[in-house]
């Protein structure tokens, strides 16, 4: 490890060790990787500039429709596109015979064309509601109308003006699209069998490939950012508005728990705003979605959790004339999996443990990082401790969390000998402090931020200035600015934990852990939650046995546009607030 000379990637083989140097990693597997990640990112940010210039002063209704068909994209996980495109090549082969698309690399083939268009579609979403968002506000700046003052048409505005003023903006928020990228990279690579980085970390899982394989991700990433804010900040004044510095005594907090608390009226509060977010459909439908299908499954615990099992089918005589996996038919509706298993019953089973073990996570990181934020925002000097946090904010966007998940799960996640060493209990704690703790940095520093613009307000002085101390601030003036943002960003958190379960099922990691079968060496979940059922993906595409893949795939789906439809509502209730 202290000599970078002999750095190399080792993996095994069939009947040996190889070894690959570190510049044939670099100018092989690593590059060839490197081109997929960055052809994706240049495409779908090209796309959504494009749909951008073609509706922001469209009609309303290519707008509105526009975004209804993109936020239904952005609800399909990342590798349900792999699934539908392998699906779409098949079917066209077997009624056409020709073979429109490569979507396997075999014997180290290197394949872009699907890797690319299937990571380049989410990222297209993510830009074009970003650059959207950018350009509304754009728009509402005085220049606008002195542009048009002095005759400029909208579309000149739009490239001349507003696209330049946009950029530095997108530049800064394009990190977690960065980050989202990486993360689908490994899953598209898994699925697709291609030879890149994710490979040869697989073959060989050493601390020195571990090592080798997230700097060579993180480094070039990192510094790329990190030139272009220096270039931008250079000659700049990186503090666009001063900061209320409050002090950090011993009693700032006390009058918390001596006064006492109006318990009624903050009741009131919530229950107003409950009503009002109910009588929005956008956020009511969703809220009983998921309250269905989250009251469906309890029931069915209630019931005893009962999955029937069909592994073979025989005649009158006894022959067997079918064995599992069986498609859907009259006995089983969604059909099963390769252990004869009801889907139906798996996904009744296992949606109550997703979703609330998903909940937990969300929640643990949001509670957590806004403790961590309050004292962060408050009391920490700027060039300091909160830009060590930031910095270390930014440099986690570079890496690929579900990987970083992988690592620290895999050896006690994965058992082989059919007994795991420690309980339940503490496995499924133990994932969940590391899938908590692993993103602690980001979403600490997301709250600090929001609670930080809030600081900047003239009002927030006028409290410093007639005795409000830090308790008074935070709960009076800071706690109601961010609440509605606070809930946003827990949403978000679902959302991300959803998608991560998916990444960690396909590369093996459940929740609570897996087993080995000793006969067929497929994994078995140890509870039946609904990763589960994306843990052989790979075996299902090879043997197009895509009724086994695809209710589990639907459910996520509406999981995740249930979440996105109630933070959208959340976002325009906020806009109308601040309209009002």
């Amino acid at each position: 490890m202290l000599h970078p000379s002999k750095w190399e990637i080792s993996y095994q083989g069939a009947a040996e060790v190889f070894h690959v140097s570190l510049a044939d990693f670099i100018t092989g597997p690593y590059l060839y990787s490197m081109k997929i990640i960055v052809a994706s990112l240049l495409i779908s940010l090209i796309i959504a500039y494009l749909l951008v210039l073609g509706t922001f002063r469209g009609p309303k209704w290519l707008r509105r429709g526009l975004d209804g068909f993109l936020s239904l994209l952005q609800a399909f996980p990342d590798f349900s596109f792999i699934f539908l495109i392998q699906m779409a090549v098949v079917y066209i082969y077997q009624q056409t015979g020709v073979f429109t698309l490569n979507f396997y690399s075999l014997n180290g083939e290197q394949i872009y064309a699907a890797p690319i268009v299937c990571l380049s579609i989410i990222p297209t979403v993510l830009f074009y509601k970003m650059m959207m968002l950018l350009m509304k506000n754009e728009w509402q700046a005085d220049y606008i109308q002195l542009a048009r003052g002095k005759g400029l048409t909208d579309r000149a505005i739009l490239l001349r003006h507003a696209t330049p003023n946009m950029m530095q903006s997108l530049f800064y928020q394009s990190k977690t699209i960065v980050w989202f990228i990486l993360s689908a990279y490994l899953v598209v690579e898994f699925l697709f069998g291609i030879e890149g980085v994710l490979y040869y970390l697989l073959a060989g899982f050493s601390p020195l490939n571990i090592f080798l394989v997230l700097a060579l991700v993180f480094t070039p990433f990192y510094f790329f950012y990190a030139l272009i804010d220096l270039w931008i900040s250079h000659g700049k004044n990186t503090e666009s508005a001063n900061i209320t510095r409050i002090p950090l005594h011993w009693n700032s907090f006390q009058k918390t728990f001596a006064e006492k608390v109006n318990l009624k009226s903050k009741w009131q509060n919530i229950v107003v705003t409950t009503r009002q977010l109910l009588k929005r459909p956008s956020f009511s439908i969703p809220l009983i979605t998921l309250s269905i299908l989250l009251i469906a499954s309890l029931i069915y615990g209630f019931m005893g959790d009962t999955i029937h099992s069909l592994k073979f089918i025989s005649d009158s005589t006894g022959r067997v004339t079918d064995m599992a996996p069986f498609k859907p038919n009259s006995q089983v509706w969604l059909g099963t999996d390769q252990a004869g298993n009801s889907i139906l019953d798996q996904l009744l089973v296992g949606i109550k443990y997703t979703l609330l073990i998903a909940v937990i996570i969300a929640t643990l990181r949001v509670v957590i990082g806004y403790i961590l934020a309050v004292p962060l925002a408050f009391f920490s000097k700027p060039r300091t401790r909160r830009n060590f946090v930031q910095s270390i904010a930014d440099g986690m966007h570079y890496l690929p969390l579900s990987l970083l998940v992988f690592i620290i799960m895999v050896n006690e996640f994965i058992n082989y000998s059919g007994v795991f060493e420690t309980s339940l209990l503490t496995r499924i704690t133990f994932q969940i402090l590391i899938m908590v703790v692993i993103v602690l940095p980001i979403t600490a520093n997301r709250i600090s931020s929001e609670i930080s613009q809030v600081l900047k307000k003239e009002f927030v002085l006028s409290a410093l200035v007639f005795g409000g101390n830090a308790r008074w601030i935070l709960t009076k003036h800071i706690n109601p600015q961010i609440w509605s943002k606070l809930i946003l960003i827990w949403i978000e958190q679902l959302i991300q934990t959803l998608q991560m379960f998916v990444h960690l099922a396909i590369f093996g990691i459940f929740i609570g852990g897996a087993i080995m079968g000793a006969d067929d060496g497929m994994l078995n979940p140890v509870i039946p939650e609904l990763s589960g059922l994306i843990a052989n993906a790979k075996f299902v595409f090879a043997n197009h046995q895509f009724w086994i893949i695809l209710p589990p795939l639907v459910v996520f789906m509406i999981l995740i546009l249930c979440f996105q439809m109630m933070a959208n509502s959340l976002l325009k209730r906020e806009e109308e607030s601040k309209k009002a």
